[in-house]
Parts: structure tokens; sequence; C-alpha cells
């Protein structure tokens, strides 16, 4: 009997994880959706509010999550309850709201710009909660229970807010519609689910607030000064240029967004096998999967802009119509954008697994600088070109800058192994 159930457990786990995956993928894909509906159904101008507030959450996220779910999955000698992760993901939602809401209020360039972020960080605020009952469920390895949450909410968002959108041609009452339904599925599912396991009743003290604010601050910030660069780079432009002009250039970035999205996705594993083989000295494993990730994105960049040359053009113009035309040079730019963007956040990920925040940090810190510094030049030279032109400079010089610094650190690795 028990060889049979542990014979049992991998094809279990293997079924779980293939559900976790695949309600990912459902879910970041209807997102990925709506931001093409809003174009069909509402315009640019609309597309570009939904694209600046989509930006603000990449920035809020962050810092609502507070990088806290690899602790809590990994806590397996209970150094805090679940009951002390719920409650401080209540916090750091509260901290992260009122941060944004002060960014906000002396960012935002109209009132339809801050209607609509507030609008989207309170949907994210919703996601950001759920995500701590998924850390519940993963700590149990029932990631089919995340799975399956991620797939109802993702066909959920896109028939809603489809709908709203078409009857309202109201972005914002779209949003608010699609926030109730998902925290109906967070308190009546996700929070059933992580009960089966655990008490998720919100408990904690003054002293575990504070310590665990304190020990996830570095990661925390490098993953947020990173996201920064975009975001600003974006409200610099919608502020120089209005919000149509972003939601045209929103309308060619997004299809691109999923050479970032399969990137993430294959480096993802890596980073597990990394630690050890940093843990162990093993820099031989460790420059294989860096070479092995950089083949693949530059792989994926070389076939993204094949699918651009030929595809991209008729593509777009089906989805968005013939105004969209004029601006499809933009694509071959955007996918090179994006690729150092995952190679960016794929060299940081590196440094925090190697627990080098400050180089992490530091390194962001000098691409955001340079993206605030440059955007304005690069957006009056080459108009819509020059968010591509920002990101791609700032981000570079970040890469070269994470390059060098892990050159020398696994050179000091060998020589002391």
């Amino acid at each position: 009997m028990n060889s049979n159930n542990t014979a049992s457990q991998p094809l279990s786990i293997r079924r779980n994880m293939l559900w976790n995956t695949v309600g990912s993928l459902v879910y970041q894909g209807c997102l990925w959706l709506i931001t093409i509906l809003v174009v069909i159904l509402a315009g640019y101008d609309d597309s570009g509010l939904l694209a600046y507030a989509m930006a603000i959450g990449n920035i809020y996220f962050p810092l609502a999550i507070y990088n806290m779910r690899t602790i809590q999955v990994s806590d397996v000698d209970g150094t805090y309850s679940q009951q002390n992760y719920v409650a401080f993901r209540l916090v750091t939602i509260a901290i992260a709201s009122t941060l944004m809401l002060v960014y906000l209020g002396v960012t935002a360039t109209t009132l339809s710009v801050f209607v609509v972020s507030i609008c989207w960080i309170i949907f994210r605020s919703d996601e950001a909660f759920s995500n701590v009952y998924y850390g519940v469920e993963q700590r149990h390895m029932r990631m089919d229970y995340i799975g399956r949450s991620q797939l109802i909410r993702g066909l959920l968002v896109l028939a809603i807010f489809s709908i709203t959108l078409h009857l309202t041609q109201s972005v914002p009452i779209s949003i608010l519609s699609i926030t109730a339904a998902c925290l109906c599925i967070t308190f009546l599912y996700d929070k059933k689910n992580a009960e089966r396991f655990s008490r998720v009743s919100p408990r904690i003290t003054r002293e575990q607030v504070l310590i665990l604010l304190k020990k996830c601050l570095p990661s925390t910030l490098t993953i947020v000064v990173f996201g920064a660069v975009v975001t600003v780079t974006r409200q610099i432009y919608e502020a120089t240029c209005g919000a149509e002009a972003l939601g045209i250039y929103a309308a060619i970035a997004t299809p691109t967004v999923l050479i970032n999205a399969m990137v993430v996705f294959l480096y993802n594993p890596y980073l597990g096998p990394m630690a050890i083989a940093w843990k162990e000295g093993d820099i031989r494993s460790i420059t294989l999967m860096i070479v092995k990730m950089f083949l693949l994105i530059a792989f994926l960049v070389i076939a993204g802009c094949f699918v651009c040359v030929l595809w991209g053009e008729p593509l777009l113009s089906s989805i968005y119509g013939p105004s969209i035309v004029p601006y499809t040079y933009l694509l071959i730019p955007t996918v090179f954008t994006i690729a150092c963007t995952a190679s960016m956040a794929f060299l940081s990920d590196i440094l925090i697994v190697f627990r080098k925040f400050k180089i992490a940090l530091t390194g962001n810190l000098i691409s955001l600088a340079l993206a605030i510094g440059t955007s304005v030049l690069f957006i009056g030279r080459f108009g819509m070109n020059g968010i591509n032109m920002t990101i791609i400079f700032a981000y570079v010089a970040g890469i070269a800058l994470f390059a060098i610094a892990l050159i020398i650190l696994l050179r000091k690795c060998r020589q002391q192994g």
C-alpha cells in the first residue's frame, strides 16, 4: 500500500504542476487579451489609460506581495505561522497602497489617469492577497488549487471586462467589476481551500512585522526599481504626448510582451539549480545555465523579429484596423526592448539568488536614473520610438554592469574553490 502511494506521488505532483502552469498561462493570456479588447471596444485613449494603470500596477504589485511567497513556501521549520503570513500580507498591501496613492497624487497628469490607476491598484490588491493563500496551498503541494483559481479568474476577467466595457464604455467600472468577481473567488474558493491545511485568520505581532519588513526589503526594492524603468518612461511619454498616443504604443507593444512571458517561464526553473550550484561552487554549471538562457533569449528575439516582419502588419491591422498600420515600424524595436527587459530581469534574479542584493539594487537604480535622465531627450528625438530607445539604453547599461559583476563573482568563487 505504501509503495503504491509513493509511486503515485510523482504523478500527482506532475498533474498539480500542470494545473498550475495551465491556469497561470490562461490568466496571463486573458489579461493580455483585455488590452486588445479595450482598443477594439473603447479606442486608443482608453487603451492608453489602461496601459498607464498597468504600468503603475507593475510597481505596486511587488511592494504589495513584498517577495514573501518564497519565504512562506520554504518556511519548513514553521518560524512563522500561516496566520502570520496572511496578516503580514494585509500590512504590505496597506503600505503599498498608501505609497502608490501618494505617488499618483504627485505624478498623475489628469483625473482620468488617477481614477483608472486607483481602480487597477484595487484589482491587483485582491491578486496580491489571494497570493498568500496560494502559498499555503503550495506548501502542501496542491498547486492544482492554484491553477484552477487562476483559470477561473482569467476567464471571468475576460468575460466580465469585455461585457461591462461594451455596456458602459467605462474602464474604471469595468476594472471594478472584475475586482468584485475576483474577490468572490478569493474568499469563496481560495480561502476555503487554504483552510483545509491551516488556520488562516490574520494574527501577527509588531515585532514579527518589523523583522519580516527588514528581511525582504532589499529584494523587494530591486524588483520595484526594475519595474519602475518601464513605468516611469511610459509616464513621461503620457505626460508629454497624451493618453491616446500611449494607447497606440501599448497596442503595438502588448503582443510582444508574450516574448517576455516566455523568457520568464523558461528561466524560472534555472534559479533553483543555480542556487544549489552557487552553494557548491559549481562555476561550470552556472556558466552553462547562463549561456543557455541567453541563447534562448537570442532565439526568441530572432523568431519574434521573423514573425513581426512576415505577419506583424497584417495581424495588427486585422485586430485594430488600418489606423494602426503607420505605427507597425515599432514592432522590431519593441522586440529588442522586451529582450533587454527579460535579460535584465534574469540577471537581477541571478544576483538575488546569489544574495548579492546591493549589486542587484545598484544596477537597477542606475538603469532607472538613466531612464529618467534620457527619456525626454529620446522621446523628443524619436517620438513614440523614444520609449523603446530609453528602455533599451537604460537596461543595456544595467546588463553591462551585471555582466561585469558576475564575471568578477564567478572568478573569485573559482579561485576560492
